[in-house]
């Protein structure tokens, strides 16, 4: 992968990020964020790692992510960051490290993990791969260490906070920049079916070509559907009415209003293709999805 420079970032952290990122993934050994990622993804990004182009800035948040979990190390045993785990599982070796450890309650036993995110996920509820990977923490926990975490939660660094903004919306928004999310716990041999079914795709993904590897689902490319929005006919505040996940519904609620209201269309986007995925330029789903909307 080529890291470019575009925005004059300080030569360390440049540095810091081309090195981070020269790591590609090993074919004997799964990680458990690349069980998660879709094989697809994963199989692109190898294979084209030598024409992939990114810009240093758009890893900054990495080295946050760091330099926190660096600062929360220390020598209590209770209190244990950056926790390496590994299992063997049907022949494949799975790695995996967890944030922190925090064993100062014996009664109620964490595993915690720091995600970087914006306000505007601040009411939903916790990202599906959130939810498997703290899982499959906790399993490889208990498989290779004998201890059962009582509790998985996810701690949300809102980037984007502002005071201001608490101000203004109030309970809307988070009231500080850092908040604890507990996470589902799943049953151990609901994890294990899991494991199981993506170390078999992940392998049989190796031996596909590009235009064979299995498709990105809506939810893994975080699809974002069409939209029918209503609006008044020369208003100038540019909001909609209303707005429908289908045409038909917006036309019937317009009904014999047609000199008053109108609609427009909002087109649906691939959000993690178009600014997320590394591997969009060599995706073949991809390219077939843009020939699609410039064809409408």
């Amino acid at each position: 992968m080529q890291i470019t420079n575009k925005f004059n970032l300080p030569r360390g952290i440049v540095e810091f990020i081309k090195k981070d990122m020269s790591n590609l993934p090993q074919k004997d050994t799964f990680r458990c964020t690349r069980l998660i990622t879709p094989p697809r993804i994963t199989q692109l990004t190898i294979r084209h790692a030598h024409e992939i182009v990114q810009d240093a800035q758009d890893f900054v948040w990495l080295i946050f992510g760091t330099k926190v979990h660096e600062k929360l190390e220390g020598d209590n045993e209770k209190y244990l960051t950056e926790i390496e785990l590994k299992y063997e599982m049907d022949g494949q070796k799975i790695k995996g490290t967890a944030d922190i450890l925090d064993l100062l309650d014996e009664n109620n036993k964490k595993i915690q993990d720091y995600k970087t995110c914006s306000v505007f996920q601040y009411g939903e509820g916790p990202k599906e791969e959130w939810v498997w990977q703290q899982n499959i923490y906790r399993y490889l926990l208990f498989k290779t260490k004998g201890i059962l975490a009582d509790k998985i939660e996810i701690i949300r660094l809102f980037k984007d906070w502002r005071k201001s903004e608490l101000i203004r919306k109030g309970d809307e928004y988070p009231i500080v920049p850092m908040m604890p999310l507990d996470l589902p716990i799943l049953a151990f041999p609901e994890v294990e079916k899991y494991l199981r079914e993506r170390i078999a795709i992940h392998k049989k993904a190796y031996e596909q070509s590009d235009t064979e590897l299995p498709l990105c689902t809506s939810k893994e490319m975080w699809e974002q559907p069409a939209t029918y929005a209503v609006f008044k006919r020369g208003a100038t505040s540019g909001r909609a009415v209303r707005v429908f996940d289908s045409y038909r519904e917006a036309d019937n609620f317009i009904g014999d209003q047609t000199l008053t209201y109108e609609v427009i269309e909002r087109r649906g986007k691939r959000t993690r293709c178009e600014g997320y995925c590394p591997a969009a330029p060599f995706c073949s789903q991809y390219r077939q999805y843009l020939q699609g909307q410039n064809n409408v």
